[in-house]
């Protein structure tokens, strides 16, 4: 019989000798970098400015190598909230910072812990669709476009949790640690500009606003955003298992969802219904008649705050002409058709649309505005005209096939989960369900499919699998030991 004794050795704080090892390197490492910051501060002007630097550059490589993806993940995560901040002398933006952050520590990882790849039909069909429409946006790249080389780093957003996160504990840290940094982000810049109705910027306060948006670069983005944490903050929610819990991830998602319906978007409230009636339904919770008595007296108590205006903007949406953002819609419409028409197969390349929307206009009157836009780029916006495209009806068959795929996959554990004693993996796949419902429904609108949160999306329901199969294992286990220790107390 194998014995399960860990390794002997020289250990460190109780560690392996493997990890031992790399926390001598951590450690000579920073006391290098503080060496060199405190020469430099004596031999150079402006030693204030390198102190600084070289101060930030030890917290990012501790936060790297020692915090690991548990850390860099859900700070990249935050940083998606926010407009793209560009960093002082320096040619890279605070989310590029953190995506070579990110990067780091997924190396970091991949020496420290063991790495797992449990392989599913969905997840090959995922890859695929990577495989076919990244290398199709190099060779449609017109003269002059962005090499799509965030494409390629949003596929480790998936590989990091399907790899790493293999484990429920783990698993749950890094969803606890996403919602708690997004929501530091999120919430109390939208609150501010709803109280004071100022215009929250990541540079300050730029002005006046009436329609909260955070630090994000619209209300659109920001709301969605905070929907998407409001579904992890669920989640959390009814898993907690002390009040002081409950209280703290339940504050969590009103204020989520409050900001978000703050933004008086018309897409919100059809979005935040469906995410809300997904994951109510999906649950297995004792306290869920509760739940819905919350949340609609939340849903009374918000109403007055935003129905007015929500009205009002549903108001404009009864002529294509007498709402600008329908008026946009159909003329990219018009052009995305155009598009269409002459490209049916592969599309005209990922991300395309905005540099080569003026090539397409039709003729005969059929645009209202773009015509006579002065802006040389527009995103197509709406989400599966957008596939459709820029890549082809290849690329959305592909799509389809994924998105079909990826339900079945979800059912058959979902379903299995209803067989376990313990809630954890039903809720945990009630709310991936509620993320896929803001997908979908927001595809209607914006082209959101091959953006970030997506990428986590689709990483955080392939590593279900395996963590429902320790599960299942772990129930089977005991369920052997308990039938052959029953023979020995009866003989």
């Amino acid at each position: 019989m194998s014995s399960s004794a860990p390794p002997s050795g020289k250990t460190f704080l109780g560690l392996p000798p493997k990890v031992f090892r790399l926390g001598e390197m951590y450690l000579l490492g920073v006391i290098f970098l503080g060496v060199c910051a405190i020469v430099l501060s004596f031999a150079l002007p402006y030693a204030w400015i390198v102190g600084f630097a070289v101060a930030g550059a030890v917290a990012a490589l501790l936060a790297m190598l020692l915090g690991g993806t548990r850390v860099c993940y859900p700070l990249y995560f935050a940083g998606l909230v926010g407009t793209p901040l560009v960093l002082p002398g320096l040619p890279v933006s605070m989310n590029q910072g953190l995506a070579a952050l990110l990067f780091g520590a997924f190396c970091a990882d991949l020496i420290k812990h063991d790495i797992r790849l449990r392989w599913s039909f969905p997840l090959g069909v995922f890859l695929a669709f990577q495989l076919y429409y990244i290398p199709a946006a190099f060779a449609l790249r017109p003269e002059g476009a962005e090499f799509p080389v965030q494409q390629i780093f949003y596929i480790l957003l998936t590989l990091i949790p399907v790899l790493l996160y293999w484990q429920k504990g783990r698993l749950h840290f890094l969803v606890q640690a996403m919602v708690f940094l997004s929501f530091l982000v999120i919430v109390p810049p939208g609150l501010m500009e709803f109280v004071l109705g100022v215009d929250v910027t990541p540079g300050g306060i730029d002005g006046t606003t009436d329609r909260i948006d955070g630090l994000a670069k619209d209300s659109i983005q920001y709301s969605f955003t905070a929907l998407w944490s409001m579904a992890l903050a669920l989640f959390l929610f009814v898993e907690a298992r002390n009040p002081f819990s409950k209280l703290t991830y339940g504050t969590i998602a009103l204020s989520f969802a409050f900001v978000a319906l703050a933004t008086f978007n018309r897409q919100t409230i059809p979005i935040l219904a469906g995410m809300i009636v997904a994951f109510l339904l999906l649950i297995q919770y004792r306290w869920r008649p509760v739940l819905i008595g919350v949340l609609v007296v939340a849903a009374a108590v918000v109403t007055p705050f935003v129905a007015a205006q929500v009205i009002e903007r549903f108001a404009t949406a009864r002529s294509v002409l007498m709402d600008h953002s329908l008026t946009m819609r159909h003329d990219k419409f018009q052009i995305a058709s155009e598009m269409i028409a002459a490209h049916p197969v592969t599309g005209i390349g990922h991300n395309h649309f905005r540099y080569k929307w003026r090539r397409y206009m039709p003729l005969g009157g059929r645009l209202y505005v773009m015509h006579e836009s002065p802006v040389p780029e527009h995103h197509i916006d709406l989400g599966y005209l957008q596939i459709v495209t820029e890549y082809g009806v290849l690329g959305a068959l592909i799509f389809l096939l994924l998105i079909m795929s990826s339900f079945i996959y979800w059912y058959r554990l979902y379903k299995r989960s209803l067989r376990f004693p313990r809630t954890w993996h039903t809720n945990y796949l009630a709310a991936v369900a509620a993320l896929f419902v803001q997908l979908l429904m927001s595809l209607t609108l914006q082209d959101t499919f091959t953006i970030p949160r997506t990428y986590i999306l689709f990483g955080l329901l392939f590593v279900a699998l395996p963590i429902v199969e320790a599960e299942r294992r772990r129930l089977e286990a005991l369920e052997d030991e308990s039938t052959e220790k029953a023979p020995a107390e009866g003989s």
